[in-house]
């Protein structure tokens, strides 16, 4: 019996410790298996954002092939616009050549005619005017030239910016009337005091010319520093595209305007000549050219629901100070614009046609 009972006391202490053994075994695999359950959550979520970083990545890559091929399209653009300014830079310099050359023909023949002596004077009203008539030297045949037919210089240099006449007509007249002055003058006092007074006149038309000739000297060197200028400026502008369709449009200019302030300057000059005689009219006026009419649908003033509020973002500032700077709103005040641009987001859908899809509320019965 004792031996029975030794026996059973140590079968039991047995299973005791079995049990306590595989009570701790339980709680080991246990703990392991919710850490690894942790770790699978973890990579699931890594997995997740991986994911969605991939879909951004391959929208941005999308995006950014769009962009290229927009830029590419400017650039040719702006290839074409150099071509034109060179072309005209290359008009310039020959007009200016062939001013040159006018005024190197016009000093040889004053040398020449200066070099010549007048021996006797003219007598009687027809053998004062035969000596002009004649062509004895090239400047008097220019002379009788220019007394028959008017001394017109009207080429001009032509650019996409500027429009510079060699003459204007005061000084077209000018000539005109001292062609004339010459043969009154030779018929008066004869042939010397003409040779004078023709060597006056040209003389005066040469200072002109040196004149005309260094002006457009600075024209041609103007437009040949001020074309990459024109071209940064334009290529500036020509980056940022309005209306605003997307959220992420809305974004990438408030980004702009923020960081660039001459952007900022003029886009709000250029938005200010949108027109309109009250201020509802220059709000609607405005807000057409900034905001796509579909992107209007998610904005609101102050971001209430789901939509976006606009009264903390730049853009905010940009339809403000576009409108008021309208010299017909001259009394206008910020309170009456930021009403307006309220009410504009607020018949956004309308305008979409939202009006005809709302339900119609049947009429009262009596």
């Amino acid at each position: 019996m004792e031996k029975m009972d030794a026996l059973g006391q140590h079968t039991d202490m047995n299973h005791k410790q079995a049990c306590i053994d595989l009570e701790k075994a339980t709680q080991y695999i246990t703990q392991a298996l919710q850490h690894e359950v942790g770790r699978n959550q973890e990579l699931c979520m890594l997995i997740r954002r991986l994911e969605e970083k991939e879909a951004e990545t391959g929208r941005s890559l999308t995006d950014q092939v769009e962009s290229n091929k927009q830029l590419k399209l400017k650039i040719d653009e702006l290839f074409k616009h150099l071509g034109e300014k060179d072309h005209s830079l290359t008009q310039a310099n020959r007009t200016v050549a062939f001013l040159k050359n006018e005024i190197r023909e016009l000093q040889r023949q004053l040398s020449s005619r200066t070099g010549q002596d007048v021996d006797e004077l003219p007598q009687g009203g027809e053998s004062q005017i035969k000596p002009i008539s004649g062509p004895s030297s090239p400047l008097q045949s220019d002379q009788l030239m220019a007394a028959e037919e008017p001394l017109v210089w009207s080429q001009q240099l032509e650019s996409p910016d500027v429009h510079i006449p060699l003459v204007s007509p005061s000084n077209q007249n000018l000539l005109e009337i001292s062609v004339s002055g010459i043969k009154v003058e030779n018929a008066a006092h004869g042939y010397e005091d003409c040779s004078q007074s023709v060597e006056r006149i040209v003389q005066e038309q040469l200072g002109e010319l040196h004149l005309k000739v260094d002006h457009l000297t600075a024209v041609v060197h103007s437009l040949s520093e001020n074309g990459t200028e024109d071209q940064q400026s334009q290529r500036s502008d020509n980056d940022q595209r309005l209306p605003i369709l997307t959220l992420e449009e809305l974004n990438h200019f408030d980004e702009r305007v923020h960081r660039d302030s001459e952007f900022k300057k003029r886009l709000i000059a250029r938005l200010s000549i949108a027109g309109g005689d009250c201020v509802r009219k220059t709000v609607s006026r405005v807000c057409r050219k900034v905001i796509g009419p579909h992107l209007a649908t998610q904005l609101n003033w102050c971001g209430r629901g789901q939509k976006t509020g606009i009264k903390s973002r730049p853009i905010h500032e940009i339809l403000l100070m576009s409108v008021l700077r309208n010299k017909v709103l001259s009394t206008a005040t910020e309170a009456e614009v930021e009403a307006a641009i309220q009410g504009w987001l607020r018949l956004s859908l309308d305008r979409l046609g939202g009006r005809r899809q709302r339900p119609r509320l049947a009429p009262p019965q009596t």
